[in-house]
C-alpha cells in the first residue's frame, strides 16, 4: 500500500508542479506578437528587431539613431488611423530608471530599470531569447537622455546586460514597450471552449484513475500487510 500512497503524492506534486509554472513572470499574447511582464505591468514587443523585419528601416539592420528611435515610437503609435501598433497608441522606448523612479543606475550589474529587470530577473538575453525573437547582441536604446553640450542616451545591451549612454547619434536597437497588460487581447471563442474542454476531459481522466487506484488498494487483502484502512483513507484525502 505504501507503493500506491506515494504514487498518489507524486503525482499530485507533479500536477501542482505543472500549474505553476502556468503563472510565470513572462506573458505571451494569444499569437505571440507581445510579451507581458506580470512583475513590472508592462508589454513588450515579442519581436526585438520589428524596425527591420517590418521593413520599417532596412537601410542597417534595424540600428537606429536615438532621435529616430523616437521617431519610430510614434509612427507605431499613429498607425491604423491613431489606433495604434496591435491596436495600442501608447508605444514608448523602455525606461532606464529604477522600479521606485531613482537613477539611472549606471552601475553594473542595473538589475531594476526595465531592460534590466528582462535581463537579470527574467533571463533574457542574445543568448537566452524565448519567448521573445531577433534580440540583438548590442545596446537597445532607453528612454532617458543624459548630457547637455553633446547629448547622450541611455541604453542597455542585452547581450552583456550593461547599462550605460552612448552618444544619441551613434546607431543602436530599439524595443517598444507599453504600460499595462494585454488582458484585452481577443482570443477567439473556439480557442476558450477548446481550453474549457480539456480541462474538464484532464479532470474527468484523473478522477478515472484515481478510482481504479481505490478499487485495487481495497481489493488487496489487508492481512498481506500491504494495505491498510488508514492508508486507503489518506489516498481519498488526496483525490478529494
Amino acid at each position: 500500500m505504501k507503493s500506491c500512497f506515494l504514487w498518489v503524492i507524486c503525482t499530485s506534486i507533479l500536477s501542482l508542479g505543472m500549474a505553476s509554472t502556468a503563472s510565470a513572470a513572462l506573458v505571451s499574447s494569444a499569437d505571440g506578437s507581445m510579451i507581458y511582464d506580470t512583475d513590472l505591468d508592462i508589454t513588450f514587443l515579442s519581436n526585438a528587431n520589428t524596425v527591420f523585419t517590418s521593413g520599417y528601416d532596412t537601410s542597417n539592420t534595424g540600428r537606429l539613431k536615438w532621435t529616430e528611435a523616437n521617431n519610430w515610437i510614434t509612427y507605431l503609435n499613429n498607425m491604423n488611423g491613431g489606433n495604434g501598433y496591435l491596436g495600442y497608441n501608447n508605444w514608448r522606448l523602455p525606461t532606464a530608471l529604477n522600479s521606485d523612479g531613482s537613477g539611472p543606475c549606471g552601475t553594473t550589474p542595473c538589475p531594476d530599470s526595465e531592460l534590466g529587470h528582462l535581463f537579470y530577473g527574467e533571463s533574457i538575453s542574445f543568448l537566452s531569447q524565448p519567448p521573445f525573437s531577433n534580440i540583438q547582441p548590442d545596446a537597445y536604446w532607453a528612454n532617458e537622455t543624459a548630457g547637455t553640450s553633446v547629448p547622450y542616451a541611455w541604453t542597455f545591451n542585452l547581450r552583456t546586460g550593461i547599462q550605460d549612454t552612448k552618444i544619441a547619434t551613434a546607431e543602436f536597437y530599439t524595443l517598444a514597450v507599453r504600460d499595462g497588460n494585454i488582458s484585452t487581447v481577443p482570443v477567439p471563442a473556439a480557442v476558450w471552449l477548446f481550453g474549457s474542454g480539456l480541462i474538464g476531459l484532464v479532470g474527468i481522466a484523473r478522477r478515472k484513475k484515481a478510482a481504479k487506484l481505490l478499487r485495487y488498494c481495497k481489493t488487496t487483502p489487508a492481512s498481506s500487510g500491504a494495505v491498510s484502512h488508514r492508508d486507503i483513507n489518506r489516498t481519498k484525502i488526496v483525490f478529494a
